[in-house]
């Protein structure tokens, strides 16, 4: 619910583990990461990172990164590369990579994943097993395309796998690089003549958020 000018709350001052669902407003549909366009390879854009904890949690919160992967055939849910981004919220005062329960479980599908139905799944049920009751689960994803130019969104199979493990969907919100009030999109390529289909250029990343609701009163 978008405050009035006159309302003096701090705009993250709503969040925080303990009363999520009460304090937690839904969250804005978009998140601008500055005005350098998104690199397409980065699995943890820290101007994501750093929005999501500071929206999701408050200083002492337990937050762990996981992204998707392929071993032997095998879908698991193993960490990714995350000195970085662990660094990053080490610096705002919470607790990264924590074993356990936690209250922000940060999950990325980037830059893409090949089968965002299956990856999905294994975060959802993650999430419902390791996820503190008002625990938050945020899954980074972006549209991708197959050989034959056929696009591929795993906005959808993320939100059923959510629901199916039982938690909340509060939102969906586009991070993208803004100049002003203008998207900031990566160069214009020149492209040779070509009897592909054309493909959609990605500027932006799906943030997907959903809440572990409380089972006792």
């Amino acid at each position: 619910m978008p405050r009035s000018q006159s309302d003096p709350t701090p705009p993250h001052s709503t969040t925080g583990s303990g009363a999520r669902l009460n304090r937690a407003e839904i969250p804005s549909t978009i998140w601008a990461t500055g005005t350098q366009p998104l690199d397409a390879s980065d699995s943890w854009p820290e101007p994501i990172i750093k929005r999501a904890v500071r929206e999701f949690t408050r200083p002492g919160d337990r937050i762990r990164l996981v992204q998707p992967a392929t071993t032997r055939r095998q879908l698991s849910v193993a960490p990714s590369s995350t000195d970085r981004p662990n660094a990053a919220i080490a610096k705002l005062e919470r607790k990264p990579d924590h074993p356990g329960t936690v209250d922000l479980l940060l999950a990325s599908m980037l830059p893409h994943h090949h089968d965002p139905a299956g990856a999905a799944t294994q975060l959802a049920a993650l999430a419902a097993d390791e996820l503190a009751e008002d625990g938050v689960l945020v899954v980074l994803t972006r549209c991708t395309h197959t050989s034959d130019g056929t696009l591929i969104d795993p906005t959808g199979p993320v939100v059923a796998a959510g629901q199916n493990a039982d938690l909340l969907y509060l939102g969906h919100i586009v991070a993208v690089p803004i100049t002003d009030d203008t998207i900031t999109g990566p160069p214009r390529c020149v492209r040779k003549q070509s009897t592909s289909a054309p493909r959609h250029r990605n500027v932006h990343v799906d943030v997907l958020v959903f809440l572990q609701p409380r089972t006792t009163a």
